[in-house]
């Protein structure tokens, strides 16, 4: 096909050309569609890069709308998980980036000292008197953001001693230099009525006392620290020098200085929104290239298919065209240039009309003398017969009957001579005729005596080994009504309707509320081990939740509905509605008796939900994650979910309810060297699993380095022993305090 507008070939030439000019054309396609697939490649990677640092924004937007200070949200969380755990007021535990600002009139100088006081700055700052509890909760737990990667803390231990001091203040006698405006200090302002700014202000004093450089000039004199307003810093007593230029170094998104992060809030507002506007101008600009493809794409096709025409023959139509309309002009002359040829042409569409006519009266002739030799064929056979009968008739018998044949025969037409049997087809055409008349009469009354037979084997099964449905049966049907009338059945009908009713229809009921009564028994068993579960944190700021759910078991689904179906309808006082609910409760039951495994199955409440394990969020409530299984966690994860799972399973199996009080009741559980490839992180997270539900402990494993992570939860030890003399093994007894006694007694100095 050509492309629209363009001419057809008139000769080889021409169509060679065409066809050198849709190569071309379609090796520019072959280039420029790859080309353009790369570019919308490349606007979809950059659109999937927006989105992720949209979500970003969003989650960071919303974390500072609910504090005050500039402070990445990991290190916010990492503070919120050490106070929660030790009981200790976020304030007490400041990151030093939360007592230092830089002044409002020194803004020129910002992203240079952010840079400079960054490492410091995220540092957390650990009063003595909370040091050990902080270091010991720090050393055994594995520091975790949200999505469980790991990450870095730096803190300091400051001493009751040095609170209150400043470097300006040691720096009296020592020649600490007083911060001056043209100096890093001197730009800076400290969070007022807190008691760990002398600290903090003391420490920048020593450590980043550099000299604010307006001029490079001034910045290569200086001998030692020294920084511009350009991120440019000399360090090292004026060795080492660095400058960062890179994209995030003067975003104040990445800021962290400051108690009051109002303006970096402001700014990644404004970073938020250009980013969606981007996101728009780059799904038009997807759009636009999607439809410049599909053009391109439709344009290749076309000139793939117009490139598999390779002869100028096949596509010549205009040849063929010329060659028809010269022999039609030839053909019109010759026609018109002679008049005896018109004669000719005259006669001879007269002779081959009248040809057809005598052909058809031929042909009309023909079919007569057909149809008078059959006749004539039958009515020889038909005299032939009527011979045949006449010699085999015994005269003196149908004597006896003529005067009611002549009867009979009266009246009737002989009509065609030839027709030797018309009369007899008239005679018993009358005959057919009055019998269709008493069969109108009798057909109605046998449909309806049949349909009842029906009925009533349909209804009552049981009798069909004995009776059918047919008129050959209709004696036995009524000698079986006479028994029926004669034996009163209705009446022990009835009496069996009212026990079904009264009877059957309350033990369903009964059976059913039992069912539903286990069901809301587990429920609410479940209510109290997430009630337990709700106080243990699962990782900081979230814990698990069991939730069951209805099963999608087609079989349960089904008994389920087959019970409802028994107690419909119980207050309608009907045959038919009696009826069939004995029909269904009949149903019922023979399921129930006649397959074991189906019975155990449905019967069992426990099977009628599927359970799963939900990680909330404990300040808001909602969902973080949900587990059907393990598939894609990492190995503790799967351990700690498995603990989750066991240790609910068996205070479900134990009826453990942790509202009561758990000191007189035993509930023993036995586990064989559970932790011997569990961290310590998440054998600590079942040991306390097991004590909150109330759960007696006996632990089963050598006395090696990985039990030492037990020794915080273990009141008594049994340690067995085999005497290799006798071969006989011996049990020692010890309170866990003793034995806390005896190790350090033994322990080397």
């Amino acid at each position: 096909d050509l492309s629209a507008g363009e001419a057809a070939p008139r000769d080889e030439t021409e169509f060679d050309k065409i066809r050198l000019q849709l190569k071309a054309r379609a090796e520019f396609l072959d280039e420029r569609i790859p080309a353009q697939e790369k570019k919308k490649t490349g606007l979809s990677f950059q659109r999937f890069q927006l989105d992720e640092e949209i979500k970003e924004l969003q989650v960071e937007i919303a974390a500072l709308r609910q504090r005050k200070t500039a402070l990445p949200e990991r290190f916010v969380a990492l503070r919120r998980q050490v106070c929660e755990a030790l009981h200790l007021p976020e304030r007490d535990l400041p990151f030093a980036a939360e007592l230092v600002a830089v002044k409002l009139s020194e803004s020129a100088w910002e992203s240079s000292i952010e840079m400079v006081l960054r490492s410091f700055a995220l540092s957390l700052l650990v009063p003595d008197r909370y040091y050990h509890q902080v270091s010991a909760f720090i050393d055994r737990t594995r520091l975790v953001d949200r999505g469980g990667k790991g990450q870095r803390l730096v803190y300091f231990r400051i001493g009751e001693e040095t609170l209150g001091r400043s470097a300006r203040d040691e720096g009296e006698d020592k020649g600490v230099p007083v911060a001056m405006p043209t100096m890093l200090p001197g730009k800076l302002e400290f969070r007022p009525n807190h008691r760990l700014v002398p600290w903090v202000r003391g420490v920048i004093e020593r450590r980043f006392s550099y000299v604010c450089c307006d001029t490079i000039e001034q910045f290569q004199r200086q001998s030692g620290e020294a920084m511009t307003a350009q991120r440019h810093v000399k360090s090292g007593r004026g060795q080492r020098h660095e400058k960062d230029d890179r994209e995030g170094a003067s975003d104040r998104r990445h800021f962290v200085l400051g108690w009051d992060n109002r303006e970096k809030l402001k700014h990644l507002v404004s970073v938020f929104e250009e980013k969606r506007g981007r996101v728009g101008q780059l799904d038009a600009e997807i759009t636009r290239l999607d439809s410049a493809l599909k053009k391109l794409r439709e344009e290749q096709s076309a000139a793939a298919r117009a490139l598999e025409v390779t002869a100028f023959h096949t596509v010549d139509y205009l040849a063929e065209e010329k060659q028809v309309a010269e022999l039609r002009q030839e053909e019109a002359q010759l026609r018109a240039g002679t008049d005896e040829l018109r004669e000719l042409d005259r006669r001879l569409k007269e002779t081959e009309k009248a040809k057809l006519a005598a052909q058809s009266d031929r042909d009309r002739c023909i079919g007569s003398i057909r149809d008078l030799e059959r006749d004539l064929r039958t009515a020889r056979r038909v005299l032939d017969e009527a011979r045949d009968e006449l010699e085999d008739i015994d005269t003196d018998e149908a004597e006896q009957h003529f005067e009611d044949v002549v009867a009979l025969t009266d009246g009737l037409d002989l009509g065609d001579p030839l027709a030797f049997d018309a009369p007899e087809r008239q005679l018993l055409g009358n005959i057919d005729a009055d019998i269709d008349l008493v069969r109108n009469k009798v057909d109605p009354l046998e449909t309806r005596l049949l349909d009842g037979m029906a009925r009533f084997l349909r209804k009552f099964e049981a009798h069909g080994s004995d009776l059918h449905v047919g008129v050959d049966y209709a004696a036995s049907f009524i000698e079986l009504h006479d028994r029926i009338v004669r034996e009163d059945l209705p009446g022990f009908e009835q009496r069996f309707k009212e026990r079904l009713n009264d009877k059957a229809a309350k033990e369903i009921g009964i059976l059913n509320a039992a069912l539903k009564d286990e069901a809301r028994e587990i429920k609410q068993n479940i209510g109290l081990l997430n009630d337990a579960l709700r106080s243990l944190p699962y990782r900081a700021g979230t814990h698990m939740q069991l939730l069951p759910q209805d099963v999608s078991d087609p079989e349960i689904h089904r008994f389920r509905g087959q019970l409802g179906d028994c107690l419909a309808n119980v207050m309608q006082d009907s045959s038919a509605a009696d009826e069939a609910r004995f029909s269904r409760i009949e149903k019922l039951i023979t399921d129930l008796r006649d397959d074991d495994r189906y019975r155990d199955r449905v019967t069992d409440v426990r099977r009628w939900f599927d359970f799963f394990a939900s990680e909330i969020l404990t300040e808001t409530g909602e969902e973080r994650s949900r587990y059907s299984d393990s598939s894609g966690r990492s190995g503790g994860e799967k351990a700690k979910l498995a603990f989750t799972i066991l240790v609910a399973a068996i205070a479900y199996q134990y009826q453990i309810d942790p509202r009561d009080s758990m000191s007189e009741r035993f509930h023993f559980v036995v586990v064989d060297e559970m932790f011997s490839k569990v961290d310590d992180d998440h054998a600590r997270y079942a040991l306390e699993l097991f004590g909150k539900l109330g759960l007696q402990l006996f632990i089963v494993a050598p006395l090696d380095a990985k039990a030492r992570i037990t020794e915080d939860y273990v009141d008594f030890y049994l340690l067995v022993t085999k005497d290799e003399s006798t071969a006989h093994s011996e049990i020692y007894s010890m309170s866990a305090e003793r034995f806390r006694q005896l190790s350090e007694e033994t322990s080397p100095a």
